[in-house]
């Protein structure tokens, strides 16, 4: 019966691994924040409520993006 390799060569690729993949979800929400920034910034251009997108942006990311794009300049 084949068990668990411990070979210590191999453990260190896993922890790389690991350590790797939390790089990248920290990023992938650095840039989720960064996007409901822009989003925030884009609305105000709009005469919309910049915090109201900027919330909105934070749950639906790049959807709230293209909502905004089509939405249409309030006069004022």
């Amino acid at each position: 019966m084949a068990g668990p390799c411990y070979d210590g060569n191999r453990l260190e690729n896993v922890d790389a691994s690991y350590k790797e993949r939390g790089n990248m979800d920290n990023s992938y929400a650095v840039g989720w924040g960064t996007l409901a920034l822009i989003n925030a910034g884009l609305a105000q251009g709009k005469n919309r409520t910049g915090l109201y997108w900027f919330l909105l942006s934070v749950l639906l990311g790049p959807l709230a993006t293209l909502i905004l794009l089509f939405v249409e300049k309030r006069g004022g």
